[in-house]
């Protein structure tokens, strides 16, 4: 809340025109603001979480490396890109060379003299629980601003973002995000991790993000591999410990099944 009212109030004196739709702005881990989100399913996969709890914004969390766990959080709009974020959950002593820096060319893990040294027009400000942002107007033209929060001095959470009011029209087979069921191979989770230990580990994390009745970790039983129609599946039978309910969830692991 606090960046979208800095990004409010810079707009409200700038007067910039509304996003027209389609490819807008700078390009960042190969998305682009006011596309489709749909068209990215196929190199990013399935979200290891979707927040809905905006009625008109969906935020998706995706795991982009190793090591110091860093998400990527694309937020959409009816079904567009209207928001990029990329944020780790770990202290950092350094920048994370492992994860694409953003179009600015700043990266996780900079220190706030770094980040203010690119953005020397940045307003700097501390949000309630003591962290400190600097937020800019990184495209005017197009709305688009960078909240960059930070945590014992270090980058922790880099947003690129617009507001609605800066949105535009409504694009052709734009599609919300959404979860699918993974019960069966119709509705299959897609991994697309780049081997088989990163994919596994990549399905065990998805079950931490989807407990069987919304506290409680599903306990994994058997583990099976099926083919059909030139796709892999993973599957996974899970018991939910709290109540005894059994159930299967299905990951299409094509993209990496047999890489090492």
């Amino acid at each position: 809340m606090l960046a979208v009212a800095v990004l409010s109030t810079v707009l409200a004196v700038t007067g910039d025109p509304p996003l027209g739709g389609g490819e807008a702005g700078p390009r960042w881990f190969g998305l682009a603001f006011g596309t489709p989100v749909v068209t990215y399913r196929q190199r990013l996969g399935d979200p290891l979480q979707v927040d809905s709890s905006t009625p008109s914004e969906r935020k998706a969390r995706f795991r982009v490396a190793s090591g110091p766990p860093v998400f990527l959080i694309v937020s959409e709009r009816r079904g567009a890109v209207t928001a990029l974020e990329a944020v780790t959950e770990a202290p950092l002593t350094g920048p994370v060379v492992s994860v694409e820096a953003d179009p600015s060319g700043v990266a996780l893990g900079s220190t706030l003299e770094e980040v203010a040294q690119k953005h020397r027009f940045a307003q700097r400000s501390t949000d309630r629980d003591g962290a400190i942002h600097l937020i800019d107007m990184v495209d005017s033209a197009r709305g688009i601003a960078a909240d960059y929060r930070f945590g014992n001095g270090r980058l922790v959470a880099d947003a690129w973002f617009t507001t609605a009011s800066m949105d535009g029209p409504q694009l052709p087979g734009a599609i919300p995000f959404a979860e699918p069921a993974g019960e069966s191979e119709p509705t299959a989770i897609l991994d697309v991790q780049t081997n088989d230990r990163d994919g596994i580990a990549w399905e065990y994390l998805y079950l931490r993000y989807h407990p069987c009745d919304a506290k409680t970790a599903w306990r994994v039983g058997t583990q099976s591999v099926r083919r059909s129609n030139a796709r892999t599946y993973d599957v996974l039978e899970a018991t939910c410990p709290s109540d005894g309910s059994k159930r299967a969830f299905f990951f299409d692991v094509t993209a990496f099944f047999g890489k090492l």
